[in-house]
């Protein structure tokens, strides 16, 4: 009886256990199950879409950046063509040829195209099959959608992002998602736009993926042991110990795997203060390995940082003040988190620019048990926003000082119109016979000073870009030795003078006068600098600018240039005088001892032919000028100009004087009365045809103005060339060296300029050379 007993206590006592472990097992596997099935349905729906979400918007930002800098390159071209530089084709077509060009992105292909409204595919470098192509024209339905959106887009809102599928570069038969940004430039009524790929987004997205699915998975296998070692509680404790202190150290190592696989440098403390955690790309980052620096207190950081102790960003994470942290950029705190960038000046690759984000680390009691923080270069990202605010930094001063030049310009327009009169008059009062001696000596005392003042509209028109002047051949190593005694003579007897010429030296179009008057400001300048004597070199030379060339820089094209350049060694200037060097009026010297004009006309005349002006000082290292001019063509020969021959000033002639200012006109009539000329005054192109035509004359020569209301002295001289194919011109004017060169651009090609100011003298002698021809 009791050993039937033992045996229905072992057959029927023993299934008990080994149900319940079952038991146990299936619900802790269910449970696991159920949280990893929960998990990676999070993972797919939420995280890994909000990543790839995340990782598309910064591809929005960078590719909103770049149409930004395509519209700077369209808004420079269309400077060009408002300046007068260029006409608009001409600064489209250079434009589109920018564009055409640049890349960007990893694998150098990510490209700009340009579209307008109607739409019409103005410019596409991958499809250049759809140039000058309209929409409504493709055969690829795609190619239509993407550009009425992109149209649409700039139409409504003038800029903005789409996302589409387009046809692969490498293999046209695959179509890709891709995401571009357009934006609307309203003064060619264009839309430029650029997009990257989202195939890298995909690809990083599909990733994170797998590797989610393997972690998921590898953690589910953890799962699972422990709750198969739930099950064997029964049988024995040990073993389930044991089994768990294996599956905690296989997590750890997971997360420490997927700690130091993070592409920021990471860096956890304990609340002791002592570095707990250094990854991988923290050890690439600093140069420092994770031996050395973990159970280190983290002022060790900040020596691997920047080379010696001081507050971080982890500091402040743990408790410190934010004012204690030492020179951080853009720092701000919210909640626990704390962000900035610093300057690291102690890491192997020289100093870099890091964006560091740290926060807390707490218990469960709330209070602080350490402290995580990430670091990030972005030194190529700061470089990027540096350049693009010295481009605009750049424009800017461009468009300051073409204000500056044109209001300068109209000024000694306006003032040559009253200086004509003035030098006149007092010419014919100087010249007056009957007149007394006190009366002649005034005027010419009131000539000698209209003089003066006409040579301030000078350099005034020089610096404004407006002074009219003709430009021929020349070879500036002559210019520059037939001015040397000049350059001397300028120069005190403690100033050495010391020029080098390259003897190879490429021509150039230019006029002599005003590169003398260009080496003569800067001597002048170099002079004035060095008030205890001193060393100034002139330095000629051939230069060819490159794409990659620092003066590409100074908004110069890339070419061929002949360089002068003036070195002195005198006191030098600083940064805020070396920004205004070239305005108008703006000085240095004592009151009354300059005008401040004389760097505003080099810059005026060097622009004038084409060139550049670079400088380069420090206070107390002296100042170099460097002048770039475009080099001629070779087809080109430098001669000596023709000096005209003697005539003489009386006529018997009729001569139609067009004028609209009423002193110069009077002034011009009375000269040409008094010189035996029969004179026709009009005070405008309507009046002068009139004039002909009610009095049934006949001019053999018109002296008219160039600028005039209702009709210009260029369009009279048209419809006086309808009946007098062969009449004579002079143009009269102040400035408007562009008018003034169409202008005399007529046919037959008898027609002259008179610069205003002009004297007596210059006003006869115009006249008679021209009807003596």
């Amino acid at each position: 009886m009791r050993g039937r007993d033992c045996t229905m206590d072992t057959t029927v006592g023993s299934p008990v256990p080994k149900r319940a472990g079952r038991l146990i097992w299936f619900q802790a596997a269910g449970a696991v199950v159920t949280s990893m099935g929960a998990f990676l349905v999070l993972c797919l729906c939420v995280i890994i879409p909000s990543m790839r979400a995340s990782l598309i918007d910064g591809k929005r930002e960078a590719i909103a950046d770049h149409t930004s800098v395509a519209v700077a390159i369209l808004a420079e071209s269309y400077a060009k063509e408002r300046a007068g530089k260029a006409t608009r084709e001409e600064a489209q077509r250079d434009a589109l040829r920018v564009l055409r060009g640049l890349r960007y992105g990893v694998d150098g292909k990510d490209y700009f195209w340009v579209n307008n409204l109607e739409p019409r595919v103005l410019m596409h470098p991958y499809r250049t099959d759809l140039e000058g192509q309209y929409v409504g024209d493709f055969v690829d339905p795609a190619g239509c959608y993407v550009f009425r959106e992109a149209a649409d887009t700039a139409r409504r809102s003038g800029q903005g992002f789409m996302e589409y599928h387009w046809q692969w570069m490498d293999d046209p038969q695959q179509i890709r998602p891709k995401v571009s940004h357009v934006r609307w430039f309203e003064p060619w009524g264009w839309v430029v736009g650029t997009g990257v790929y989202l195939t890298d987004v995909d690809r990083q997205a599909s990733a994170l993926m797998r590797r989610t699915v393997e972690a998921s998975v590898v953690v589910g296998c953890v799962l699972l042991l422990l709750s198969g070692h739930l099950a064997l509680l029964a049988t024995g404790r040990e073993r389930k110990r044991t089994e768990m202190e294996a599956a905690l150290v296989q997590s750890e190592r997971r997360l420490g795997e997927i700690v130091a696989s993070i592409p920021d440098a990471v860096v956890v403390s304990d609340a002791n203060r002592r570095v707990v955690t250094w990854n991988r790309a923290a050890e690439e980052m600093t140069g420092v390995a994770a031996t050395e620096i973990i159970g280190q207190p983290i002022e060790r950081v900040a020596v691997a940082l920047y080379g010696e102790p001081r507050r971080l960003l982890l500091d402040v994470a743990c408790g410190d003040p934010m004012d204690e942290i030492g020179e951080w950029a853009h720092v701000r705190q919210e909640g626990d988190r704390v962000e900035g960038y610093a300057r690291c000046t102690g890491l192997p690759n020289g100093p870099r620019w890091l964006y560091a984000a740290a926060c807390p680390l707490r218990g469960t009691d709330g209070e602080i048990t350490g402290a995580i923080e990430t670091l990030r270069d972005v030194t190529a990202w700061r470089e990027v926003e540096r350049e693009r605010n010295e481009l605009q930094h750049q424009l800017d001063r461009a468009q300051k000082m073409d204000v500056m030049g044109r209001l300068a310009g109209g000024v000694a327009h306006d003032f040559n119109n009253l200086l004509c009169p003035i030098l006149g008059w007092a010419e014919l009062i100087a010249l007056d016979p009957e007149a007394s001696t006190v009366c002649r000596e005034s005027a010419a005392r009131i000539a000698a000073t209209a003089e003066r003042a006409a040579e301030l509209t000078r350099k005034l028109l020089a610096f404004g870009r407006q002074q009219a002047f003709e430009r021929v051949p020349l070879d500036l190593n002559q210019v520059v030795s037939g001015f040397e005694p000049i350059m001397r003579s300028a120069l005190r007897e403690d100033t050495e003078l010391s020029i080098v010429q390259d003897p190879g030296l490429w021509p150039i179009r230019g006029n002599a006068g005003q590169l003398e008057q260009v080496l003569m400001n800067l001597i002048v300048n170099a002079r004035d600098a060095m008030p205890g004597g001193g060393t100034v070199r002139v330095t000629t030379s051939n230069r060819t600018i490159g794409a990659e060339d620092p003066m590409i820089g100074q908004r110069i094209e890339p070419g061929s240039y002949v360089c002068l350049s003036v070195e002195d060694t005198g006191i030098g200037m600083d940064a805020q005088t070396l920004e205004r060097a070239f305005e108008p009026f703006f000085s240095t010297k004592p009151s009354g001892q300059g005008t401040g004009l004389g760097l505003a006309s080099v810059y005026g005349i060097v622009r004038e032919h084409g060139g550049r002006v670079w400088v380069y000082s420090e206070p107390g290292h002296g100042t170099t000028f460097r002048i770039l001019l475009p080099r001629t063509t070779p087809a080109e020969t430098v001669g000596p100009g023709t000096e005209l021959s003697a005539v003489s000033l009386t006529g018997h002639e009729t001569v139609l004087v067009v004028e609209d200012e009423d002193t110069v006109r009077e002034l011009v009539t009375e000269v040409l009365a008094m010189y035996g000329y029969t004179v026709l005054p009009a005070s405008n192109g309507v009046e002068a045809l009139d004039l002909l035509q009610r009095g049934n004359h006949v001019a053999d020569l018109v002296l008219t103005d160039v600028v005039m209301p209702l009709m210009s002295g260029r369009q009279l001289r048209d419809r006086l060339a309808e009946a007098q194919p062969d009449l004579r011109v002079v143009f009269m004017s102040g400035y408007a060296a562009d008018l003034t060169d169409a202008a005399m651009a007529g046919p037959g090609g008898r027609h002259r300029l008179l610069l205003k100011p002009f004297s007596t003298t210059e006003l006869l002698r115009a006249v008679r050379q021209s009807l003596d021809e």
